[in-house]
């Protein structure tokens, strides 16, 4: 929940992530990098180390919870130009 909470205030107040995300999302041309993998190895390996120090709480291993971390961040990334009009999360 810290990973995502602390995911939460980046995206709020760092322009540089939330261009990050942007950057993928309009999947610039020319570009070879995997961007998402990249992101994900970002959430993975702090979390990693989190593990090997006892702080992650039982039962939620990194690769789970990185991948939680990864899910959200996609989810934020696709559904403003998803969500239907009028509808909760619409601009």
């Amino acid at each position: 929940m810290d990973v995502t909470h602390h995911v939460a205030r980046l995206l709020c107040a760092d322009v540089v992530v939330r261009a990050g995300l942007r950057l993928k999302a309009e999947a610039v041309a020319g570009r070879a990098r995997d961007l998402r993998r990249e992101w994900w190895e970002c959430v993975h390996e702090p979390l990693a180390e989190a593990e090997r120090k006892g702080e992650l709480a039982a039962g939620c291993p990194p690769h789970r919870s990185s991948a939680v971390v990864l899910a959200a961040t996609t989810g934020i990334e696709v559904l403003p130009g998803r969500t239907p009009a009028g509808s909760p999360g619409s601009p």
